[in-house]
């Protein structure tokens, strides 16, 4: 990323840097998740020009775009949901970064609303979260390789449609706990 910020089309590089992520990964796993990373760049050069343009402070976007944004995350959540950029999985292309990006960016808005809003009921959850995102991720890269969502979803429509709830809810109990104890654990040294 602060390769391409000294460059004079860093918006292009980071199209190019995931192209070059996704079309690779089938053709060799680079070491250290490389391509990932090169995927990911574009998710960091939005929210870097979202910050620069301050697109989340208060009035800088008017409530029917946020709607929108919430809106397509949903829809490409419930009808294509396939991204998972640990993996470097984008089944659905463009769709899939156009939900994760507005996934991202009203996740970034609810917090800052219920900051500003709730201020004693979310300053350490978030605060907790802001300083523990690593092994948040960490945690959910093993718990997708534990217990894969399209392995649940097949095992709840093969049983009832009305499982699903519980089964999404256990897993993210499950994914919790694990974090919590795998935080607490002593460090190796």
């Amino acid at each position: 990323m602060a390769s391409i910020n000294e460059t004079k089309w860093p918006g292009i590089l980071a199209i190019v840097l995931f192209i070059v992520g996704v079309q690779t990964k089938d053709m060799i796993w680079l070491p250290l998740s490389i391509q990932p990373a090169l995927c990911v760049v574009l998710f960091m050069f939005v929210g870097q020009k979202a910050r620069e343009a301050s697109l989340f402070n208060k009035g800088a976007l008017p409530p029917a775009l946020w709607i929108c944004a919430l809106m397509t995350w949903l829809y490409c959540g419930a009808f294509y949901g396939q991204l998972y950029i640990v993996s470097n999985t984008y089944q659905h292309g463009a769709i899939d970064v156009i939900g994760g990006i507005c996934g991202a960016a009203v996740l970034i808005k609810l917090s800052g609303l219920a900051s500003e809003r709730l201020p004693a009921a979310t300053r350490l959850p978030l605060a907790w979260i802001g300083r523990n995102t690593p092994p948040l991720f960490c945690i959910h890269l093993v718990v997708l390789n534990a217990a894969p969502w399209s392995v649940l979803f097949t095992w709840c429509d093969a049983h009832s449609i009305a499982v699903w709830p519980i089964m999404l809810a256990a897993h993210v109990v499950g994914s919790s706990v694990l974090t919590g104890v795998l935080y607490v654990l002593p460090r190796g040294g």
